[in-house]
């Protein structure tokens, strides 16, 4: 995202990245490719800072998961973690041993924060529009991907926790993404796409969006709303069949309020 600024190399990105670190401060970061590794490791030595890296120095175990719930253990240089998140995706791991990794350098330097503080907030914690579940039968999901790396690891979730018969999609982007990308992944994950231009004045026309899809191989078909494309997928849908809303914050934002009108399929 953002390459008209930062650049178009992830040696590039992550040199403006670094930008961030000061003096004798700690970084943490999630696993990096080694090109990018070196430009924070370089950025590092010069700052004369700290890097924690998580997959190096924290790791992350799953203990399993329910349709709204994963367990999983962390085990940081400090202590070991057992935690349970109502969050999927192996993704959110990653994501909760970053936010330990954070708050223990925090402790560290003096916070008063300790494990069942930490513990008790992962247990509680809400990241609406991330794998979030509408609805059940048919089930509903939103999630806010929004490039195509995003994109596969909301695919990739979803065959790991859920079963269904059918997938079909309701799509929705901004004009500045790369929606040729997003279109490329999940024409391998459904068949059928419903398009969507959500309310915001940076959304992707369903006219754009269609040539784009078709090119995919996907069947597209346009919808006048995002309420409009809600009734079509629902109406497609058996009790056993998936609907994923996504390419977007804004779309998903829109497909949740439009939902949560219908009282009738809750």
């Amino acid at each position: 995202d953002h390459t008209q600024i930062l650049g178009d190399t992830l040696a590039q990105i992550a040199g403006e990245k670094a930008g961030i670190m000061k003096p004798g401060c700690t970084v943490v970061s999630a696993p990096q490719p080694a090109e990018v590794l070196a430009v924070l490791e370089k950025r590092r030595t010069e700052m004369n800072a700290s890097l924690i890296l998580a997959g190096r120095d924290i790791s992350w175990e799953s203990r399993g998961s329910k349709p709204s719930r994963q367990a999983f253990s962390i085990q940081s240089k400090l202590r070991n973690y057992q935690l349970s998140l109502p969050l999927l995706g192996d993704f959110q791991m990653e994501n909760a041993a970053l936010a330990i990794a954070a708050i223990e350098t925090l402790e560290k330097n003096g916070t008063e924060i300790n494990c069942t503080h930490i513990v008790r907030g992962l247990s509680t914690v809400k990241w609406p529009a991330r794998l979030q579940i509408l609805n059940r039968a048919p089930l509903l999901i939103i999630d806010g991907a929004h490039n195509p790396y995003s994109i596969s690891k909301v695919i990739e979730s979803i065959k790991k926790y859920f079963h269904y018969k059918r997938a079909s999609v309701i799509f929705g982007s901004s004009q500045d993404k790369d929606i040729e990308g997003m279109a490329k992944e999940l024409s391998g994950f459904a068949e059928h796409v419903i398009l969507a231009s959500s309310p915001h004045p940076r959304a992707a026309t369903t006219d754009y969006l269609t040539a784009i899809f078709h090119k995919s191989g996907m069947q597209a078909e346009v919808s006048g709303t995002v309420g409009e494309a809600l009734s079509c997928a629902l109406s497609r849908s058996g009790r056993d069949d998936l609907i994923l809303a996504t390419g977007s914050l804004f779309l998903a934002a829109a497909i949740q309020k439009e939902f949560n009108k219908r009282s009738k399929f809750i």
